[in-house]
């Protein structure tokens, strides 16, 4: 195999972290074959992660970090409400209690 840098490797919209996490958890899984079949490695799982990324036998799979901060302020907007909710129930219970006082007070 050529011996050929991060930066000659990672595509355009692919950074250098998600390259290498990607590779290593190819190469354990690799690895992890390689015992369960009691197969001798000839070369090591790194570099057949590696080989396999190049040929493009796996790729990169991104977040959509635009669809997890719409779930995150769905969830805050839902946790909103029901502060809000419990809040409005509290201040009616409390003065529904002070009619309840005005109105023994006056009798």
């Amino acid at each position: 195999m050529l011996k050929l840098s991060v930066s000659d490797i990672v595509r355009n919209n692919e950074n250098c972290y998600s390259f290498v996490v990607a590779v290593s958890k190819r190469a354990r899984q690799i690895a992890e074959e390689q015992r369960e079949e009691e197969f001798p490695a000839e070369e090591k799982p790194v570099a057949l992660a590696v080989e396999e990324f190049v040929e493009g036998k796996f790729h990169i799979l991104q977040p959509d970090l635009n669809a997890q901060a719409e779930e995150e302020e769905e969830e805050n907007a839902k946790e909103r409400a029901e502060v809000a909710a419990i809040a409005q129930m509290r201040a009616e219970e409390k003065t529904e209690q002070d009619n309840h006082t005005a109105d023994k007070s006056a009798s």
